[in-house]
């Protein structure tokens, strides 16, 4: 004990050292905490503008307008997902060569009905039903053919 100093008895010279390095170490822990927030961030950058080159060329590839490239998940990155993605739902932005589902096909051509058929007044239907001379006229005008009600 007689080696022992007055002030060394409770590490007094010790504690200005230990607290010297705690201030660098924590001072170098917040610089790399810092670096890798900015690789973080710069890495996101990266594989943002990777996923956008590939999903242009992609929808170059296919003649599809590039505003398309909005409605695609974020969740999707590679190019095998993006093909994916185009196949599944290329009929909804009028994609070539992708072969539009029978219900898309059902819509596009009731909506050309519309387009193209005659706006019918419902009194002169009911004229027309009223002068009907016989019951082949009023299938006529009723379904279209003499014998009525196909099916």
């Amino acid at each position: 004990m007689s080696d022992v100093v007055g002030s060394d008895l409770y590490g007094d010279e010790m504690d200005d050292d230990s607290s010297n390095v705690l201030k660098e170490l924590r001072k170098a822990y917040k610089a790399k905490e810092k670096q890798v927030k900015e690789l973080q961030e710069q890495l996101a950058g990266f594989q943002n503008a990777s996923r956008q080159t590939t999903i242009d060329g992609i929808l170059a590839e296919a003649n599809v307008d590039p505003r398309v490239a909005r409605f695609i998940p974020d969740d999707i990155t590679d190019a095998d997902g993006i093909k994916a993605w185009l196949a599944e739902n290329g009929e909804l932005f009028g994609a070539p060569g992708v072969e539009a589902k029978p219900e898309v096909e059902a819509a596009a051509r009731m909506a050309g009905v519309s387009e193209s058929a005659a706006p019918v007044d419902a009194g002169d239907i009911f004229a027309k039903m009223a002068s009907a001379g016989s019951e082949e006229e009023l299938n006529e005008i009723l379904f279209g053919n003499k014998i009525g009600p196909v099916g």
